[in-house]
């Protein structure tokens, strides 16, 4: 409960970028621009790894089923319900981009690359890109503590199933919050130890798609 305004608040920040490129596309985009594109021979290599990193939202969906009320039912249709929803808003958004930047789409920053075009006052464009950068930030930090809390799930189910070495019932125990902390701290000790051998994200991003592949 005392998260829950903070969470709403990360939600609200995540949507103002995308809704800025879908409101503007039908003013800015053209098809044109789409058509320009150049077309690239890598896209199934380069999407493949972010799809089965993808997975692992499905996977944390199903790790909370126990706290859904109803979860062998409601769990897979929120999971569809919410794959699609996702699916349609990035889609639009990525059209958006495209239809309005172009090539420049792929690019460093895109979002503040169409700010620039709304506005002539280099003051205004500062502070309007600053704005949607720190949106941008708290976005990311808004889905790093949501599949970290997850991934604790994780870790619990898998204490419960004996798949986790140690005392049984040593990081399934609870606090008075009805968190698995010592869950909690074996993810953070993980997290630490592949932080220390890298920090490149293209090295842990492949990481996390091996274990997602492995595991289903």
């Amino acid at each position: 409960e005392m998260l829950r305004p903070a969470q709403i608040a990360i939600a609200t920040f995540t949507f103002i970028p995308i809704t800025m490129v879908l409101i503007l596309t039908p003013f800015l985009g053209t098809f044109a621009s789409i058509a320009a594109m150049p077309a690239t021979s890598g896209w199934l290599t380069g999407t493949f790894p972010m799809a089965i990193f993808a997975y692992i939202g499905i996977e944390a969906s199903c790790a909370l089923a126990h706290s859904i009320q109803d979860g062998g039912k409601n769990t897979g249709r929120a999971i569809y319900i919410s794959l699609l929803i996702t699916m349609g808003i990035y889609a639009a958004a990525q059209y958006g981009l495209v239809s309005i930047l172009g090539a420049n789409a792929a690019g460093i920053q895109p979002f503040s690359q169409i700010v620039a075009m709304l506005f002539s006052n280099p003051t205004t464009v500062y502070f309007a890109k600053q704005f949607i950068a720190g949106s941008i930030v708290i976005s990311f930090l808004g889905g790093s503590y949501g599949m970290f809390y997850a991934n604790n799930w994780n870790l619990f189910a898998m204490a419960k199933d004996g798949c986790i070495v140690g005392r049984k019932g040593y990081f399934t125990e609870f606090n008075k919050a009805g968190i698995p902390f010592r869950a909690v701290w074996l993810q953070s000790a993980l997290m630490s130890i592949f932080f220390i051998f890298t920090k490149s994200k293209a090295v842990l991003l492949t990481m996390g798609d091996l274990g997602v592949f492995i595991a289903y």
